[in-house]
């Protein structure tokens, strides 16, 4: 084997390796993100608080427990309306 050749499969490996490193962290980051976001949707489904998300249009986007035991309107009715109609 020519030396150039020996470089480009040593090149070749150790490219290989940094992807698998990547692929590793990015998998590693991705579980993370899940559990996160887990943990927020828990936190404000079950606030007391009544927690709304609105659009630019102020159509109610998500509702919350919290909000249905204050306001009264289940997330069903509430979600896709007008915040000022409710």
């Amino acid at each position: 084997m020519k030396e150039h050749e020996i470089k480009a499969e040593k090149y070749a490996d150790k490219i290989q390796e940094i992807s698998n490193t990547l692929e590793k962290l990015v998998w590693e980051m991705v579980q993370d993100l899940r559990e996160s976001e887990q943990r927020y949707r828990s936190i404000v489904e079950f606030a007391a608080d009544a927690i709304i998300s609105i659009d630019r249009d102020k159509k109610v986007t998500s509702w919350n427990k919290g909000a249905q035991n204050i306001f009264g309107y289940s997330e069903e009715e509430a979600v896709a309306r007008e915040i000022d109609d409710l």
